[in-house]
């Protein structure tokens, strides 16, 4: 899956030594290797070691402690668990020793995968009974919360968020370059001939950013709701169905990444091995991003008068496919099967706090958070106050007529269960577009590809 807002919140995080690092933060409770299981007044909440996480959770936790004390008289303490080092392995060893939190953080495409070493607690009946609808969220998102499989339509957590990815742009960048800004429902061709506009001018707008380097676009390219969504516009997939084995229509895997590839070929893109954020220091003046990137771009880049030459507009549409395919992704939190039965529906109760509109609406004035829910996809949702004079539609809605669809980032599907963390961090994530090169070695870039998938496929 943040914000402004949340950094008003300050949350000291106690470091303790457990084999696995663990500390506390909300509440600043020191957990000492337990989680509190067996007090009902406690509400322990595992997430990840990045520091925005603490950061989101503490900007729900005494919002949601005042609530539920408003409702039930009832006084309780919401305590955060970081698990740092790597989080699913580290979960899976809470899991063993029965010590879970009671309610982890999950992310998209690791849902089913949790879902699968059974450390989540199904919630559609808590959804039923207190009738949280399913039409309320996103249906992208919903795909991801129904992490079960085909065969089995239960909703196993609580999205906090929906991020799609998008472009955001530099105006004073396209201003000294003396280029049109794009607009909503522009194509490839659009995007392409925009690129090469910004490069023609590179020299005068290096003048004006004082940096050596300038690339028209970070096209993050390393990231898979990238260069997935990519792949599956042309009609290829990293796995097929029909015959059990890696790459769906090869054809349209190659034509996919080669179309990426070609904006590293024109010089347009910045290279994926880059590890620094160029659109931050004005080295690109447009950037392929999701919602929690943008707070660190208007941090770099505000102006002294307090305002920002940032605004977003949607993926640029392939001119020579059907459907241009649009990644997204989510993160939230689901209920363990460590958590006791007396504590189900306090744990209940918080997720059903993040997904209603006062928990979607903190989430979201800070900038880095978008909501989930449909009836917040408008321009007077608490989003919009952060860059007020931006454009945020591009986050949520194409215009009509795009051909533009959300991609649930499900890249991991079709893959053995048990092995997801060896095909994403062993073969996706592991340089997957750093070593693909088109000119010169494309046959053994995808025949190793191939043969790394083959080896884990179910």
């Amino acid at each position: 899956m943040k914000k402004s807002k949340w950094q008003m919140i300050t949350c000291a995080l106690l470091a303790v030594v457990l084999g696995m690092c663990l500390c506390a933060c909300g509440g600043g409770i020191n957990v000492g290797g337990k989680n509190n299981n067996n007090d009902d007044s406690t509400l322990t909440i595992g997430i990840t070691g990045d520091s925005g996480e603490a950061t989101a959770i503490d900007t729900l936790r005494k919002p949601f402690e005042n609530m539920y004390k408003a409702v039930t008289g009832k006084a309780i303490t919401v305590q955060t668990v970081r698990i740092d080092g790597g989080y699913i392995s580290g979960v899976q060893k809470l899991l063993n020793a029965k010590n879970l939190p009671n309610i982890i953080q999950v992310y998209d495409y690791a849902s089913e995968y949790l879902t699968y070493r059974k450390v989540l607690v199904p919630i559609s009946e808590y959804m039923s009974r207190d009738s949280v609808s399913e039409s309320e969220i996103a249906p992208a998102v919903l795909s991801f919360m129904k992490s079960g499989g085909a065969s089995d339509d239960k909703v196993y957590w609580m999205s906090r968020d929906y991020n799609r990815v998008t472009v955001m742009y530099n105006k004073d960048i396209f201003d000294a370059a003396g280029v049109d800004y794009p607009q909503n429902g522009w194509t490839w061709n659009d995007f392409t001939d925009t690129c090469a506009a910004l490069k023609a001018n590179a020299a005068q707008i290096r003048a004006v950013t004082g940096q050596d380097n300038f690339y028209a676009v970070d096209a993050n390219l390393n990231f898979e709701a990238v260069f997935y969504p990519a792949i599956r516009s042309f009609g290829g997939d990293l796995y097929d169905t029909a015959t059990g084995k890696a790459f769906k229509n090869e054809a349209g895997v190659k034509a996919g990444l080669t179309k990426l590839y070609s904006l590293l070929q024109n010089g347009y893109a910045v290279s994926p091995t880059n590890g620094g954020n160029v659109f931050a220091t004005k080295e690109a003046a447009m950037y392929f991003c999701v919602r929690p990137n943008i707070v660190s771009a208007a941090t770099h880049l505000k102006h002294a008068d307090g305002t920002f030459p940032i605004d977003f507009v949607t993926m640029p549409s392939y001119n020579d496919t059907e459907t241009t395919y649009v990644g997204m992704g989510c993160t939230g939190y689901g209920i363990s099967t460590s958590c006791p039965e007396s504590k189900r529906d306090l744990a209940w109760a918080f997720l059903k706090f993040v997904a209603s509109k006062d928990g979607q609406e903190l989430l979201s004035k800070s900038g880095s958070g978008f909501p989930m829910r449909n009836d917040m996809f408008n321009d007077t949702a608490a989003f919009n106050d952060f860059l007020p004079d931006a454009d945020h539609s591009a986050f949520y809605a194409d215009p009509a007529g795009s051909k533009n669809k959300d991609l649930a980032m499900n890249f991991l599907q079709g893959f053995k269960v048990e092995k997801h963390n060896a095909v994403y961090n062993d073969v996706i994530k592991s340089n997957l577009f750093t070593t693909l090169d088109v000119a010169k070695n494309a046959d053994s870039f995808y025949s190793d590809l191939k043969a790394r998938l083959n080896s884990v496929i179910a």
